[in-house]
């Protein structure tokens, strides 16, 4: 997916929060964006984002040992293109 488009999404996903909101609707949206090899693709749909100890003790394997420079867990960020270097994959 295109840095553009997710852009548009996130647009879209915030215009439809204000929608919710003018009509009393809970609206709570949280955006992240996460790059990853294209490799760990048919993991993540199997098993969707998983820590690097969840991964572990899955016996899941990843291209790359991102996921614990700042402690274990899952990184996104609030900005589309900000460590994109990370992978050539990006998802929200």
């Amino acid at each position: 997916v295109a840095i553009d488009d997710m852009v548009y999404l996130a647009e879209k996903l915030l215009d439809q929060q204000q929608a919710f909101m003018s009509q009393g609707i809970p609206s709570l949206i949280d955006i992240g964006y996460h790059y990853t090899n294209p490799s760990n693709m048919d993991d993540i749909r199997t098993n969707g984002l998983l820590t690097k100890s969840e991964r572990s003790n899955q016996n899941i394997n990843t291209a790359g040992n991102h996921g614990s420079a700042f402690g274990d867990g899952v990184y996104t960020a609030n900005n589309p293109k900000s460590f994109s270097n990370f992978g050539d994959v990006g998802l929200l």
